[in-house]
């Protein structure tokens, strides 16, 4: 059976049918999903707000895309200028991958397979530029799922898999 986390909303407030609507969850409660994400009330209605059970619609990739620009620069993790010259454009292809009119990526292991196929075959297999593209890829895929509220299903291919996309390196002779 679901779990139901009821709140009291005024009633001229526009968002009242997003929660009236009560945060449903699977597998979990909803206040250790909170604990999980590190996230508090605020940040956990944005995302109830925003969730295809509520919109019918799923995640606006631009703007997971834009949050976690943000993230990535205002942590100090990587300068404004390197995300712009390498990590920006790495990101652009995976969103319009997910967003495609057809022949969209519908999960992770899709969308890593979509890209490897349509963005790296011109790079050596096992190439350091590769590896940095599947890990800009996946990083921002865990991004989407732990701060924006993807579903699991855009977990990225882990290691092994991962290394068969990429493939083994050239040994010279």
């Amino acid at each position: 059976m679901a779990n139901l986390l009821h709140l009291h909303i005024k009633p001229d407030d526009a968002s009242q049918l997003a929660m009236l609507a009560t945060v449903e969850c699977n597998s979990y409660q909803p206040i250790e999903r909170m604990h999980q994400l590190n996230i508090g009330m605020t940040d956990a209605y944005q995302l109830v707000r925003k969730s295809p059970e509520v919109t019918g619609v799923d995640l606006i990739w631009s703007e997971v895309q834009e949050r976690y620009k943000d993230s990535r620069v205002s942590s100090g993790t990587i300068k404004a200028t390197n995300y712009a010259e390498h990590e920006e454009n790495r990101i652009n292809r995976a969103v319009a991958l997910i967003t495609a009119r057809t022949g969209a990526a519908h999960d992770g292991g899709g969308l890593m397979r979509l890209y490897t196929g349509k963005h790296l075959m011109q790079m050596e297999p096992g190439s350091s530029g590769q590896k940095r593209n599947m890990l800009d890829v996946a990083r921002f895929l865990k991004f989407a799922i732990n701060k924006c509220g993807a579903n699991k299903k855009w977990l990225p291919l882990e290691c092994d898999d991962r290394k068969e996309l990429i493939g083994l390196p050239v040994t010279r002779q």
